[in-house]
């Protein structure tokens, strides 16, 4: 995402060069941050909380006072100054910038652009900071998705409530605010570790028709799948993949078709309608049908197959039926020698315990 380069920014008065991060640490004193006083929304608690919250992660532990006023004096007393004063992280002016999807930037955009940068500043945009900044500048954009910080409205006194109250509010709706940011970082932190594992793991299945031809995809471990398992569907439409199968934290796996898009609620692989409407019994090993026919829950990672058709299992099985995986017969992985050593071998390619054969111990590409 392109941003523009703000340099006509007003500080202590003054126009400065200055970055948010070379202000944090220029010092050990103080540090004021200044925003109007009032009413206050989302964008400028979020600014004030994301600044905090930068100042922990880079492990300062300088002392924040804040200050909320309107008072051109009283804000030259700041080091930053946020959503008033017409300086460089304000946003009331007439020539406020538009991004490139026609949000217009308001001040949290513009303080998260010069603390964050690359896939990460991208994904704040997409999840946090545009839902606040339509809402802010008064555009309606149900694309934009849920305004995760619409909460904070609440927080303003009320009608019968004494308006002295306002700043220790707003440094409630800070506080809470530092800890929904600080969650929802972390957890693009973690999608975007996904993506890149995905990519690889995606990347070993389209090289493997055992594996796109049954248009099932099994991570073992759940992770962020969506988005990467969506632009491959777009890349590749004839290997597209209709349902993935992973493991949760409490142990359960689940099978879940995969969406027509990111976020839609039409997919490409929807369970027959008498198990979704409970007709009849689910199939052995499923545990759980959703209502809206688009997940079940399965008592292992190879029982999914029964709920989504009416036929058996193995009939799905990309190495084939039992007749046909034993034909296909078992061998050595390439790196290992037939010694006393205990070792795995590879029924075509599906992974089992040699000392118990039985045991299968899954399939070669279900990545972990």
């Amino acid at each position: 995402m392109e941003r523009e380069n703000y340099n006509d920014s007003i500080n202590k008065g003054e126009f400065t060069m200055k970055t948010i991060k070379e202000i944090l640490t220029e010092s050990n004193g103080v540090l004021k941050l200044a925003v109007h006083n009032g009413v206050f929304h989302a964008d400028d608690v979020l600014c004030v909380a994301m600044i905090k919250n930068k100042l922990k992660e880079l492990g300062l532990s300088r002392e924040v006072e804040i200050i909320r006023s309107r008072n051109p004096e009283t804000l030259a007393q700041a080091d930053i100054i946020m959503d008033v004063g017409g300086g460089k992280y304000d946003h009331h002016s007439s020539d406020n910038p538009m991004q490139e999807n026609g949000v217009l930037m308001a001040a949290c955009g513009k303080v998260a652009d010069e603390l964050y940068e690359g896939e990460e500043l991208k994904m704040l945009h997409d999840y946090v900071l545009d839902s606040v900044q339509a809402s802010d500048n008064g555009q309606k954009r149900s694309d934009l998705g849920e305004n995760l910080f619409s909460w904070i409205r609440l927080f303003n006194t009320s009608l019968s409530e004494s308006s002295k109250l306002s700043d220790e509010r707003f440094a409630q709706a800070v506080e809470m605010a530092e800890t929904v940011f600080d969650r929802q970082l972390f957890m693009i932190r973690e999608e975007i570790a996904d993506r890149k594992r995905m990519k690889e793991f995606l990347s070993k299945y389209a090289e493997n028709e055992n594996q796109y031809s049954s248009h099932i995809f099994n991570m073992r471990k759940l992770m962020h799948w969506q988005a990467p398992v969506c632009d491959f569907n777009a890349t590749y439409p004839d290997k597209k993949i209709k349902v993935v199968v992973f493991r949760t934290p409490t142990g359960q796996w689940n099978s879940q078709s995969v969406p027509t898009y990111v976020g839609a609620f039409t997919n490409h692989a929807p369970m027959p309608e008498k198990y979704v409407k409970k007709e009849v019994k689910f199939p052995k090993g499923t545990i759980f049908v959703h209502a809206n026919g688009f997940m079940a829950a399965h008592e292992t990672g190879r029982k999914h197959h029964a709920v989504r058709t009416d036929e058996p299992a193995e009939a799905h099985d990309p190495f084939g039926n039992a007749a046909q995986r034993h034909e296909r017969g078992p061998r050595l992985l390439p790196q290992q020698h037939d010694g006393p050593k205990r070792t795995a071998l590879v029924a075509g390619d599906h992974v089992v315990d040699q000392r118990h054969p039985q045991r299968g111990i899954g399939n070669s590409l279900a990545f972990e």
